[in-house]
C-alpha cells in the first residue's frame, strides 16, 4: 500500500513545473541579464573607453554617448556629415570611416567638437572597414585596400 502512494505522489511530484524566475537566462552554462533599454535610431555601433558611438539610421551622421553608467547614458557629441557612411571602426579616439563620396576620413572624436581630421580619396564604391595592426582594410565592390 506505502508503495502504491509513493509511486503516484512521485509522479504527482514530477508532473509539476519547477521554473524558478531568476533575474538572468543560463544559456549553455552563460549568464545572460537584460539591464535596461534605450530608444535610438541607427544601426551600428562601436565602443572603445566607455564610450558608444552610433551611426544614425540615414548613415549621415555618428553620435558619441557616455556608456560610463549603464543606467544613464548621456550623448557627448556628433559629428554631422552630407555624405553617407556604410561603415566605421575606431581606434585611440579617432574614427575611421569609409563614405561613399571621399573614401576614408578620419574624425578626432577626443574632444566634445569632433573634426574632420583628415581624408584618403578612394574613388569607387566602398562598403566596409576593418583596422588590424596599424592598418585600415577596407572593402569595396570588387577591390580590398589597405591603407597604412
Amino acid at each position: 500500500m506505502y508503495r502504491k502512494l509513493i509511486f503516484i505522489a512521485f509522479i504527482f511530484i514530477s508532473c509539476i513545473d519547477f521554473d524558478i524566475d531568476a533575474p538572468y537566462e543560463d544559456i549553455n552554462g552563460i549568464y545572460l541579464e537584460h539591464v535596461t533599454s534605450y530608444n535610438f535610431v541607427g544601426w551600428k555601433i562601436a565602443v572603445e573607453n566607455q564610450k558608444g558611438y552610433i551611426l544614425d539610421l540615414g548613415e549621415t551622421d555618428i553620435v558619441c554617448y557616455d556608456f560610463a553608467d549603464v543606467y544613464r547614458i548621456d550623448t557627448v557629441s556628433l559629428y554631422r556629415s552630407v555624405y553617407q557612411k556604410p561603415d566605421f571602426a575606431f581606434s585611440d579616439g579617432y574614427a575611421y570611416i569609409v563614405s561613399q563620396n571621399l573614401g576614408l576620413e578620419i574624425v578626432d572624436f577626443n574632444s566634445t567638437d569632433p573634426r574632420l581630421s583628415g581624408f584618403l580619396r578612394i574613388y569607387g564604391p566602398v562598403y566596409s572597414i576593418a583596422l588590424f595592426n596599424k592598418h585600415a582594410y577596407i572593402a569595396g565592390y570588387s577591390e580590398l585596400y589597405t591603407i597604412d
